[in-house]
């Protein structure tokens, strides 16, 4: 898997370049009760979502002042290369309904400094979650960023009949996620009611022209895949809405970020909802730090690697 450069997502089929690791992998395996297919890519298409009745209810969330995020101090994490010299050393779970990474070692020291988290990592912490998302997920493959490509990835999918198209995207050294919300409203041709595309960016830059891309996208499906005809001229009234998450107190966490906030937005899909639309409206008081649980944020990286450290761990055991 690769990560995709999606400004050119509708005319090019460019990707960033990811140097060749020359490490074996370590397969790490997460839990799972349902099964879910092994994936290599970038974008998800979700059938349904139920919000998770552990979840605290957004109107339920205290009214506290934001917590200051500051650059976290990096964890004293375990030396990989110490616990594991070798070469090679190969972690898994055996039996069905699993979900197998490969993850080298050289992936692992990503999360021991001040560094970038490469795709391997961002597609490990956005496969479903034992602790939240809840069932009923699609995945399916994308390999290349134009459409053509795109194209044969969804040849045997109705992405309209998705509520929810998640994208994540690697643009310039820097990850941040697309939500497009209920695609199929774009068949109606209704422009009252047309599909919601959310960007979810911890640098809090805007993706007009790749929210674009995303609707054209749409478009050529539509015609190609069941012969519709949707005008491109709604392509402008399709407004991408800018959620408000935490901003990253640096330049190399936005991987950790996207992971968070895809898991947070996914544990309760309708509250997250309501708190964006109260936002936009300037409705609420409630901030973002803390509605994104900010605080969990700012340990992301530490939790991230004991989650994966313990996987390795309970194998050894």
């Amino acid at each position: 898997m690769r990560p995709i450069d999606y400004k050119h997502l509708s005319h090019s089929s460019n990707r960033l370049h990811h140097p060749h690791h020359r490490d074996q992998p370590i397969v790490v395996t997460r839990p799972h009760h349902h099964p879910v297919q092994q994936q290599q890519h970038h974008t998800f298409l979700i059938d349904r979502l139920k919000p998770t009745p552990s979840a605290p209810a957004y109107e339920q969330m205290p009214l506290l002042p934001p917590p200051i995020l500051t650059n976290p101090a990096l964890p004293d994490m375990p030396d990989i290369d110490q616990l594991y010299p070798g070469p090679k050393h190969t972690v898994g779970t055996a039996g069905a309904k699993k979900v197998q990474h490969q993850i080298k070692k050289s992936d692992i020291k990503k999360l021991q400094g001040r560094k970038w988290l490469n795709d391997v990592l961002v597609q490990f912490g956005l496969d479903p979650h034992p602790k939240g998302i809840p069932k009923n997920e699609k995945f399916e493959i994308i390999g290349k960023a134009n459409y053509k490509a795109v194209a044969k990835w969804t040849k045997h999918v109705d992405i309209f009949k998705k509520k929810y198209i998640v994208i994540p995207i690697n643009e310039d050294s820097h990850w941040y996620f697309l939500v497009i919300l209920n695609p199929e409203n774009l068949l109606s041709h209704d422009t009252e009611s047309p599909p919601v595309v959310l960007v979810f960016d911890s640098l809090l830059i805007k993706h007009e022209e790749t929210c674009q891309k995303a609707v054209d996208y749409l478009i050529n499906e539509a015609k190609n895949k069941l012969n519709r005809t949707v005008p491109y001229s709604l392509i402008d009234q399709v407004h991408p809405i800018n959620v408000r998450i935490p901003k990253q107190p640096n330049s190399y966490d936005c991987g950790l970020y996207v992971i968070h906030c895809f898991q947070k937005f996914f544990t309760d899909v309708d509250g997250m909802m309501r708190w964006i639309n109260d936002f936009e409206k300037k409705k609420l008081t409630i901030s973002p730090e803390i509605i994104w649980d900010a605080v969990t944020l700012s340990e992301k990286r530490n939790d991230f690697y004991n989650e994966i450290f313990q996987l390795i761990q309970a194998k050894e055991n």
